[in-house]
């Protein structure tokens, strides 16, 4: 494998001077021992490179001066920002200089022979007459010159008042980071920057505005605010043209009907047919460029990513009959940036490699060449959490032989469920391999939002940075201590305990697989088909469906013991989301211990047998499923405390899969006849929608009494589902009202907030609360649901306006 080519020697020379020489040719104090380097060590995330203590002198703000560069870079008014809270007066120097100004040569060239050069910076002691007067933070370049104001704010946090005694770490630091490029893309990045800057993540691709003005010309734009804040922190925005074969919802061939794809000739389109794009016909080129140079037109966008097709994608014009797509779609987003390149010669272009183009991943490498950057994502093979490495080998063979290579990683439980899972040992590996295999970036994804996976993201934000610092339990302490955790080092015994347990779990995808069954759907090799809950049901054999990193029945009860040690840890730690995260973790396992225990008593001949057996574990199963909404509830709640109607879609299926999955396995039990403890618990029919309910308007109120189905005071389900159809529905609100008739009911209860469902999200849950003061209700009064839902619009081609779905409701065990 090809390295990184700086001059190594030279720098060790400079490390050895800067860490050594300088103390003996100063006369310094010795280095600080390695339990007095931790106190400070364990403030910073993530971890610098080379760092050493000396002792630390205490000084109030108004004792500290503060000099910068000039100049109009907002990084340096940004640097200036974070450090002025330390310096209020003068005495003591904090100093930034960049490397081209007054630094020192030996620390000049250290800085420019780092890797990643423009983002190294250093901090070391000024002394005067051998005493410590102040702080030298040098940088190659504003960008690096914020990185080591962030490391000083975070070494020396501000006082209360300008009066406040600050300690300040006589420190020498040289520092820079192992990938050029650390990220993510979707979930609340975009919301996040700040939060993302803090870590030292620099970079956001985000889907740009994609359409066309009224006489059929492209036009693309960002958010002007999201620009300044992102060149304010320090973090690019790279635009994203979405994937190829969806560009119809831009209005492509509306206006340029031309480009569409030529369908297989003499077989049926399926009622929800939209083409992909003919790569042959020069337009598609001319269109994807203006495009282009829009977005490269916008102050502070430097590159454009263009996503290939993640679907079929193939054309059968005479052009492009018989050439392999992925070839042609390649080709013409070269051409098409080459055309931009013409105008703007020091832009860059990235494509993304998909799960579609997976098979000929080799075939658009030998394409691309040295032309653009790469990125490697795949909706089963990038979207994973197993133990499994990501990168193949003609990736990083390209990486080595000098391609610039990226990577579109998960990291969490599953990019479709929104699952508890403090990951240490986990994202220290992915990033070690990335690494390790010559890649330049990783661009995460954590949907819905990063409150949800704080751990996580910072440790990918750690070990992208310096991926052979710290130990999983080093980091899990730190974190713990910028927390403000009042015991970091049984947070660090926790973690090393939960965190393999919950990656056998995300390996084995169970909860992922549990969320899709319930809506009839399975997750393939990264393409979401049609299937059921009964496949992943099917098999409760280790290193099979649901237990897929489980290697035995030993294996699968270390777990079990692991997650029961980790729980006795967690109530000593005194924090309600590691005692929710941990209880939902041990919740899994028990579930799967309940679905192994229904499976052996399916299997028993004996129909007495069977019965007894069977009943007990159902009754299991529902003590389970009713843990886990109490835990998974809990964990949302701590981490992300949101309004309801802002919860993402995603974490509701979690919260509610086990209860689905208890519903569903006592409806498969049911001609057993065994009794049921928990009939309020189960979904019940209250209405459906029909291709006829969309005839005189795109909108539809559906109306049901649900009297039955209200039992006292709680929590209730509203599940809407989508059966089949061409369209799906956007489902808008569930109203639940009381009253002695419809027409005179009041509403109760209200979870409003928009959705859609069809094809790929195939059921969404809404949330309703009946107190207990409405839940006694005047004698007579009965209880209705209102359901709002936006079916095809009525300008729809007749085919495209056929829709069909039930919705269902049911008491919850959500606390």
């Amino acid at each position: 494998m090809k390295k990184r080519e700086f001059p190594l020697f030279p720098i060790l020379c400079l490390w050895a001077f800067l860490f050594i020489g300088a103390a003996v040719l100063t006369g310094a104090p010795a280095s600080d021992p390695p339990a007095a380097l931790k106190r400070w060590t364990d403030r910073i995330i993530p971890l610098p490179q080379r760092i050493e203590t000396a002792g630390s002198i205490r000084i109030s703000p108004r004792g500290i001066s503060l000099s910068l560069p000039g100049g109009e870079s907002p990084l340096l008014r940004t640097a200036g920002e974070l450090l002025r809270p330390l310096a209020q007066g003068s005495g003591f120097e904090i100093k930034g200089a960049l490397t081209g100004e007054d630094v020192p040569a030996d620390l000049r060239g250290a800085l420019l022979a780092a890797p990643n050069s423009d983002q190294a910076y250093a901090i070391r002691p000024i002394l005067r007459k051998k005493r410590f007067r102040g702080l030298l933070l040098a940088a190659n370049t504003p960008l690096g010159l914020l990185y080591a104001a962030r490391t000083l704010r975070q070494l020396v946090p501000a006082g209360a008042s300008p009066e406040s005694t600050l300690e300040i770490p006589r420190v020498t630091i040289l520092d820079w980071p192992d990938l050029a490029e650390r990220g993510e893309w979707g979930g609340s990045a975009t919301l996040d920057i700040p939060w993302l800057a803090e870590r030292k993540l620099n970079t956001i691709e985000v889907h740009a505005q994609l359409g066309f003005n009224d006489d059929g010309s492209p036009k693309a734009s960002l958010s002007p605010v999201l620009m300044e804040e992102a060149g304010r922190q320090g973090v690019t925005i790279v635009p994203i043209i979405l994937h190829m074969e969806q560009l119809a919802g831009t209005g492509l061939f509306r206006h340029h009907p031309e480009v569409a794809a030529m369908p297989k000739p003499g077989q049926p389109l399926p009622t929800d047919y939209t083409p992909p794009v003919c790569f042959s016909h020069p337009k598609t080129a001319e269109l994807l460029s203006g495009w282009m140079n829009q977005l490269l037109a916008v102050q502070g966008v430097e590159e454009v990513d263009v996503w290939l097709s993640e679907e079929s994608n193939r054309c059968y014009c005479p052009l492009c009959a018989g050439e392999e797509p992925f070839v042609l779609e390649t080709k013409g987003i070269l051409r098409a940036f080459d055309a931009t390149r013409r105008l703007r010669p020091e832009a860059r272009l990235r494509i993304l490699l998909t799960q579609a183009s997976h098979d000929v991943n080799d075939q658009v490498l030998a394409v691309v060449g040295r032309n653009a950057k790469v990125i490697y994502y795949d909706g089963g093979r990038t979207y994973d959490s197993s133990h499994r490495p990501m990168i193949e080998p003609v990736l990083s063979d390209f990486a080595a032989a000098g391609g610039w290579m990226g990577v579109y990683p998960q990291l969490t439980n599953s990019w479709r469920t929104v699952f508890p899972w403090s990951g240490a040992e986990f994202m220290r590996a992915r990033m070690n391999e990335f690494v390790g295999k010559g890649l330049r970036s990783f661009i995460g994804y954590a949907t819905p939002h990063n409150s949800y996976y704080d751990f996580n993201v910072t440790a990918a934000a750690e070990w992208s940075w310096n991926s052979r610092g710290r130990t999983p339990r080093a980091f899990a302490e730190a974190y713990a201590v910028r927390r403000g955790i009042v015991r970091p080092a049984a947070f660090a015994a926790w973690s090393e305990l939960v965190g393999p347990v919950g990656w056998k779990l995300a390996g084995s995808r169970t909860v992922e697989r549990l969320v899709f069954g319930a809506g009839g759907l399975v997750f393939v090799d990264g393409r979401i088909v049609p299937g059921s809950l009964s496949q992943s049901l099917a098999s409760m054999d280790f290193g099979g469906t649901l237990l897929g990193e489980f290697d035995n029945e030993r294996d699968f009860e270390a777990g079990r013991e692991r997650a029961r040690q980790a729980l006795t840890l967690a109530r000593s730690i005194g924090d309600a989301a590691v005692l929710a995260e941990t209880e939902s973790v041990a919740g899994v396992l028990d579930l799967l211990e309940n679905l192994r225990e229904i499976a052996a008593a399916d299997s028993l001949p004996d129909e007495a047998a069977k019965r007894d057996r069977l009943g007990r574990a159902l009754d299991g199963l529902d003590g389970t499923a009713r843990a886990l909404a109490g835990s998974l509830g809990r964990w949302g709640r701590e981490t992300n405390p949101v309004p309801r109607n802002r919860l993402a879609s995603r974490f509701r299926d979690t919260v509610d899969f086990a209860s689905h999955l208890a519903d569903a396995e006592r409806a498969s039990h049911d001609s057993l006849g065994l009794p049921d403890p928990f009939p309020s618990f189960r979904s019940r029919l209250a209405a459906r929608w029909r291709d006829e309910d969309f005839a005189r308007s795109e909108t539809a109120d559906l109306w049901a009494d649900v009297t039955a189905a209200v039992d006292g005071p709680g929590e209730y389900d509203v599940t809407f589902r989508f059966e089949d159809g061409a369209s799906g529905v956007k489902t808008r609100a569930a109203t639940l009202l009381r009253g002695p008739d419809r027409a005179r009911a009041k509403p109760v209860a209200e979870d409003r907030w928009d959705f859609r469902i069809g094809r790929f999200d195939r059921y969404v849950d809404y949330w309703l609360t009946v107190p207990g003061a409405v839940a006694a209700g005047a004698t007579g009064d009965r209880y209705f649901l209102k359901l709002e839902i936006v079916g095809p619009a009525l300008d729809a081609p007749a085919d495209r306006r056929t829709c069909r779905g039930l919705v269902t409701m049911r008491k919850s065990w959500r606390e």
